[in-house]
């Protein structure tokens, strides 16, 4: 589904009653974050009215089409450019894109509290949900079905997941669908239960500790954890946009996203600030 919000509002020059022509940029969103990016655009132009933003939401592939069609000067996405994309993009705008980070996202794993389970790796983990591995007793808990539970296919939890634990690969069947709250009060009731989602508390749940590798330091979600991306389960958000549009107002907005009033709306919207370390470009 499409979703278009133009956010435009003219400056009136102080004094002389002349209105001044605001700069036009059009941004094309994954459909993760085109609230967010609603919510940046808003505030932004309540302060800078000088420049116009339109947005599209869609998918990420759209997002960069979009981006590589000269469709939109700027693809606000959830995952990182692949090398091909960057390569269709440099053949038509001349430049590769400019890359910028936005902020953290993240997922934890939930199973019951009396699940003797406390860690998987990734392979594991994608064993579960694509359908290979069925039995805690694979995992060396008690010899017990899985049930599998997670949010609704089309969210984006569910693409995050996809394309970081089953890499592009469909889930396995008899996936029960939940979201928020709701997933970890459903795990909470199913001793065989294992879900995903954002990060939460809640009673009756535990989050996994996960590891890359199986050589690797079994690692629990946190706020320490998801900013120095120990916790395997996390990806930088970012902007792309054409290089040659990397200035001025434009630049001005893209410092503004990564700066404190930027960060504040984002952290609002669940995901997470982006370290200081990474608020240059």
């Amino acid at each position: 589904m499409k979703i278009s919000v133009k956010v435009i509002l003219l400056a009136v020059m102080l004094g002389a009653g002349l209105s001044v022509q605001a700069e036009t940029l059009s941004l094309s969103s994954s459909d993760a974050l085109v609230a967010l990016a609603k919510k940046w655009a808003t505030e932004y132009a309540s302060r800078h009215p000088t420049l116009e933003i339109r947005i599209t939401g869609s998918d990420t592939a759209t997002a960069f089409a979009a981006l590589r069609e000269k469709k939109a000067d700027m693809a606000t996405v959830s995952r990182r450019m692949k090398r091909k994309e960057s390569e269709a993009c440099e053949k038509v705008l001349g430049k590769r894109p400019a890359e910028y980070r936005l902020g953290i996202d993240a997922l934890a794993v939930y199973v019951n509290e009396s699940n003797t389970v406390r860690n998987l790796t990734l392979e594991q983990l994608e064993g579960i949900f694509a359908g290979s591995i069925r039995n805690w007793k694979e995992l060396g808990g008690e010899d017990a079905g899985i049930t599998l539970y997670g949010p609704e296919t089309n969210s984006p939890a569910c693409e995050f997941f996809q394309d970081e634990v089953l890499n592009g690969k469909a889930q396995g069947t008899g996936l029960r669908q939940f979201s928020g709250a709701a997933l970890l009060q459903a795990v909470a009731k199913d001793k065989t239960g294992i879900g995903y989602g954002r990060v939460l508390t809640g009673a009756g749940i535990h989050a996994l500790a996960l590891k890359r590798a199986p050589s690797s330091t079994p690692t629990e979600p946190s706020e320490q954890t998801i900013a120095d991306q120990t916790y395997p389960l996390t990806r930088f958000l970012y902007d792309y946009l054409d290089a040659s549009l990397d200035k001025g107002e434009v630049k001005a907005y893209l410092d503004w996203v990564r700066g404190d009033d930027g960060q504040r709306i984002l952290k609002e919207a669940g995901f997470y600030p982006l370290p200081a370390k990474y608020r240059t470009k």
